[in-house]
């Protein structure tokens, strides 16, 4: 076991407000907007010509950020037209076992309250024992959850018999289905969407060696909050034994700073376009609780398929309520009781 420290994850993370004309151009039934939609296969020949193989889904997070993956998980779920087709698989620690099972009935009960009758399955997974042991320097935010941060370099671990797989944060929310995702042809073992932001502009400040191991240290990272995996490439690319191998190294590195020297300095790997992870959105207060510099133009959040809530959490800050107010559309099923509360999301998430 290598007690290396892991990087603070220095995100300069480059935000945009709300866009006030969001919820007025979100139809009323789930996943369609009024405006053309992406360059992306029609839901209906994607649906027929499908197998009845799963779709599998994976979420890592501990009892802190329970109530954003029940969000998410109810807005995914909203979102697809065949929502019996998927599995959700929660990694989460052994000691949230318990409440990761009162989650899941919380999200059966609101869907079907909702008149959702044809449901994901959901799988739980205790989280195993990494062959190192991180630990986050000067980011507080992160100690004691390095385990459930680095459990999506091990997915292929958890998921032995599943071929293909889409890795979620939990704090993302969906206007869109994510059947494309499970069409697409990749090349490589993973897909992401590119940040635009550098390895030098995010890691340099931190990485003495960062010119040797990277070059050119201008070239954009991509964001693991929402990736793409063909385990079978994973697997028979030993991308594992390659993770724990760049851990156990001098320096110090995160688990996206991890996933990133792996396919863009040892191999390569698939971008994806943009709407599949606009993670540069905030709800309300735009710039006073964002950054103003280099943000998406309007058209690109209204196509989005993907909303992902990077930096600060909203639902954690004084405008909570305001912010719920404008997109709990997206994860509310109508006729379910928006009120009703569950146990296991009480702790701060």
């Amino acid at each position: 076991t290598n007690s290396g420290s892991v990087l603070l994850k220095g995100r300069s993370v480059r935000t945009r407000g709300f866009l006030s004309s969001l919820q007025e151009n979100y139809n009323s039934k789930p996943g369609q907007l009024k405006v053309p939609s992406a360059q992306l296969p029609p839901i209906e020949s994607i649906t027929s010509n499908r197998s009845n193989a799963h779709n599998h889904v994976v979420y890592t997070a501990d009892v802190h950020v329970f109530s954003a993956l029940l969000r998410s998980m109810q807005s995914l779920s909203l979102h697809l037209a065949a929502p019996e087709l998927y599995v959700l698989h929660l990694i989460v620690p052994q000691a949230d076992l318990q409440q990761a099972s009162e989650l899941v009935n919380c999200f059966k009960r609101k869907l079907q309250q909702g008149g959702h009758p044809l449901l994901p399955l959901v799988q739980i997974h205790g989280i195993r024992p990494m062959s190192f042991t991180p630990n986050y320097r000067n980011r507080h935010d992160l100690q004691g959850h390095a385990d459930v941060t680095f459990a999506r370099c091990f997915i292929p671990e958890y998921l032995q018999n599943v071929s293909r797989a889409v890795y979620l944060d939990t704090d993302t929310l969906f206007m869109g289905d994510i059947a494309p995702l499970f069409e697409m042809q990749l090349q490589t073992p993973l897909a992401a969407v590119p940040e635009q932001t550098s390895f030098k502009q995010l890691y340099g400040k931190w990485l003495s060696n960062l010119a040797e191991d990277v070059p050119p240290t201008d070239q954009s990272i991509f964001n693991d909050g929402v990736m793409v995996l063909d385990l079978d490439k994973w697997r028979a690319d030993n991308i594992t034994s390659d993770l724990q191998d760049l851990a156990q190294s001098e320096e110090p590195v995160d688990e996206q700073l991890l996933l990133n020297l792996e396919f863009q300095v040892r191999k390569t790997f698939d971008p994806l376009p943009a709407e599949w992870n606009i993670f540069r959105v905030r709800s309300v207060g735009w710039p006073d609780l964002g950054w103003s510099d280099d943000l998406p133009p309007d058209s690109e959040i209204l196509q989005a398929r993907i909303l992902h809530w990077t930096g600060a959490k909203p639902w954690n800050m004084n405008h909570k309520q305001q912010w719920i107010e404008q997109y709990q559309h997206l994860w509310e099923a109508p006729g379910a009781d928006s009120g009703a509360t569950c146990e296991a999301t009480k702790t701060l998430s």
